[in-house]
């Protein structure tokens, strides 16, 4: 019998990887491509498709900055901290394939499986063979990665291959010593910032592991005190590198040469109250808290539950990742790990560096940005497997034969709770087509309206704009008419120059959905004051049947010919020829935003002067803590014009305060002399009564 050669062996055992890698990249398309088109285009998901779709029609940019050039607008930067490298990918897709919801996701699924292959690469070199093989089948069937890679990941997706070639050359400058990798860094570190620049995370977490390892780069060497860097530098060399990092940065520099606002971004969100709050000490012991909790949405695939409908997290995911890095410190100080400690260490530091910085960050958004640590978590994990099963394997044979079986069995549940995790997010999708802003509806809301496309078409709230350009091609191109946080007068003004034309049609989420509050009360109460009601156009449900999307257009108000048969009747007179027939008030609020109700005004004669209406809210004390004082229909109806008989449905707004107790608060109303600000006589049963007051509620507050 002829003895195998080692060569052989080992040969085989690399074909053996290779295939498992070949494998992982066909589990990953399979997952990634199965029902492509679901969920629903979301806003951030074509956020930079829409600049790619008009560079390629030959369009102005809709985007923060773009550079007119060879005849045609190029897309420069996609908003004041993210660049345009996702955009070009894009375009690169649609011009080959055509540009739909199915060429989208294709292309930032090649992206992902782009990442995928460099990810091997850089590990097998980095590490070994069996490591980079498994840290890629354990992303290959993450849920988390499958689904953000066919969804762009918020426009962060390049930041992963752009890691991962940033690494690989600074560790071949560490390797061989040779200069155009060190150049070679340079440019992927300043493209990357360019890409996002949350890349500035990698940046410094990089600096911080240079500083802990420094010392000991260089292979052979014996370490000195103080860091150092890690590979053989020159003065030419030193050149060529800041070269490098200038172009691979330059579309953003450029951007602020026009005139763009990177700088004055980053101001403001540093001096923003978000960030004064980060220095309190209850923020800063939260940190560990909120980084554990992105680690954990970035590994258990907890993300979706809310926009997938879902329930389901990988379980083992996160204990696997903590229990490898005790593993690891525990064979690293018996000297026992099979990887070289330095650079188990980096993949460690980087890990809690940039979990950190996510945390603190104040323009962070959660567990998205988080995309750039893929594969560390998963090399970490791999790491500990074959260090466990290399001391196994010097054990006695039973015992070796033991454990080398668990460890497998371990490995592959692992991949197996993975792949079963990913399995369930398309089963609940194809359920729910996705939920809120990721609904499948949002394409049914774009065919409804370019079947009948209105003059103007305006977006009170985000979530529209971006996915409807896309699924018309350009066609639509509504208007965003709303302000990040809690609208004010700005927001008026804006839906008072809109109030009264026609052939406009406005959109809306429901309130659950809605990103940004108070928009709707806003608009009802403008079109109110301009005698104008909103007519439904159409609603549209998510698959559970819970409505998403409401469309709306304005039309003329009737006033009531009666008091509606469900308000409360009155027979008080005020001043000279008004009655108050009836009002209609809810007798249970929630504690929140504020209390709505109406009074129906009926003139009984001319008005020769101008009245406004208050409402005062009180406790049991006599305390008032919120109060109505406007002319009638919101300011927009004074008393002067009020037709003889005209019954006025006139609308009251009572703010209610943060911290307001839950309880029993009495409602009472009157009419005041505009101009002298005098109250009006109120006559009830032909009595006058005290303080010209009526109370004509008790409302309880929940």
């Amino acid at each position: 019998m002829t003895a195998r050669m080692p060569g052989q062996t080992e040969h085989r055992r690399r074909n053996l990887w290779r295939w498992i890698v070949i494998l992982a990249l066909l589990l990953y398309l399979l997952a990634a491509v199965f029902q492509l088109k679901l969920p629903g285009i979301n806003y951030d998901e074509v956020l930079d498709a829409v600049p790619a779709m008009q560079f390629l029609q030959g369009q102005p940019i809709d985007a923060a900055g773009s550079l007119y050039l060879f005849g045609r607008y190029w897309p420069l930067m996609t908003m004041p901290y993210i660049g345009a490298t996702t955009s070009y990918i894009m375009a690169a897709g649609f011009a080959a394939l055509g540009m739909d919801t199915v060429v989208l996701r294709l292309t930032t699924i090649s992206v992902g499986l782009l990442s995928l292959a460099l990810i091997w690469s850089f590990l097998r070199e980095f590490l070994d063979e069996r490591v980079a093989a498994l840290s890629v089948i354990l992303l290959a069937l993450d849920p988390t990665y499958v689904f953000w890679s066919r969804m762009g990941a918020w426009v962060a997706q390049p930041l992963l291959p752009i890691t991962v070639l940033t690494l690989w050359s600074l560790f071949r400058w560490h390797r061989t010593g040779n200069q155009a990798f060190m150049v070679l860094a340079a440019f992927w570190m300043g493209f990357g910032l360019y890409t996002k620049m949350l890349f500035l995370w990698m940046w410094v977490a990089l600096g911080i592991a240079w500083l802990l390892l420094g010392a000991g780069l260089r292979q052979g060497k014996t370490a000195r005190r103080g860091p150092k860097l890690p590979g053989r530098v020159t003065p030419r060399g030193m050149i060529a590198a800041g070269l490098a990092l200038l172009i691979g940065i330059s579309p953003l520099i450029v951007y602020n040469l026009q005139g763009g606002i990177t700088l004055e971004f980053f101001r403001d969100a540093i001096l923003s109250q978000e960030t004064e709050r980060l220095v309190t000490l209850e923020t800063l012991r939260s940190i560990p808290r909120v980084a554990m909790a992105d680690l954990a949405t970035l590994l258990n695939g907890s993300w979706f539950a809310p926009r997938y409908g879902t329930s389901a997290v990988n379980p083992l995911a996160v204990p696997a990742l903590i229990a490898s890095l005790l593993l690891i410190a525990g064979l690293g100080a018996r000297r026992r790990l099979s990887y070289d400690l330095r650079r188990t260490a980096l993949l460690a530091i980087l890990l809690a560096s940039i979990l950190l910085m996510s945390a603190t960050t104040s323009i962070s958004q959660g567990a998205e940005h988080l995309i750039i640590l893929w594969p560390i978590p998963q090399a970490l994990i791999a790491v500990a497997m074959f260090s466990l099963l290399d001391v196994a394997g010097q054990q006695r044979a039973r015992v070796r034969s033991i454990a080398s079986t668990l460890i497998a069995v371990a490995a592959v549940t692992l991949v197996v709770a993975g792949g079963w995790t990913t399995v369930r997010h398309h089963r609940d999708l194809a359920r729910t087509g996705g939920t809120g802003h990721f609904s499948d509806a949002i394409g049914d809301l774009a065919a409804d309206i370019m079947a009948s496309p209105p003059d103007r078409l305006i977006a009170l709230d985000w979530g529209f704009k971006r996915n409807l350009q896309f699924l018309s091609k350009g066609r639509l191109n509504p208007e965003e008419w709303f302000v990040y946080g809690q609208p004010g007068r700005q927001t008026e003004s804006y839906l008072e120059q809109l109030a009264g034309q026609s052939g406009l049609l406005y959109l809306f989420h429901s309130p659950e959905y809605t990103a940004f509050g108070d928009h709707w009360e806003f608009f009802e109460r403008v079109a109110y004051r301009q005698g104008l009601d909103p007519v439904e156009w159409k609603s549209y449900t998510q698959r559970n049947g819970r409505p998403v999307y409401h469309v709306y257009s304005l039309a003329a108000a009737q006033s009531p010919e009666a008091l509606p048969a469900a308000a409360h009747p009155s027979s008080a007179s005020v001043g000279d020829g008004i009655r108050l027939l009836g009002y209609d008030l809810p007798p249970v609020t929630a504690r929140v935003g504020s209390l709505q109700g109406t009074l129906y005004w009926q003139a009984l004669a001319p008005q020769s002067r101008g009245s406004k209406v208050f409402a005062h809210l009180f406790d049991d004390s006599g305390k008032l803590w919120s109060q109505h004082d406007a002319v009638p229909r919101d300011w927009g109806y004074p008393t002067t014009e009020w037709q003889v008989g005209e019954i006025i449905a006139d609308r009251i707004w009572l703010p209610l305060p943060a911290g307001l107790a839950p309880g029993v608060y009495h409602l009472f109303i009157g009419m005041v002399d505009e101009s002298t600000g005098e109250r009006l006589p109120i006559i009830l049963d032909g009595e006058r009564l005290k303080g010209d007051t009526l109370g004509v509620a008790d409302i309880i507050l929940e």
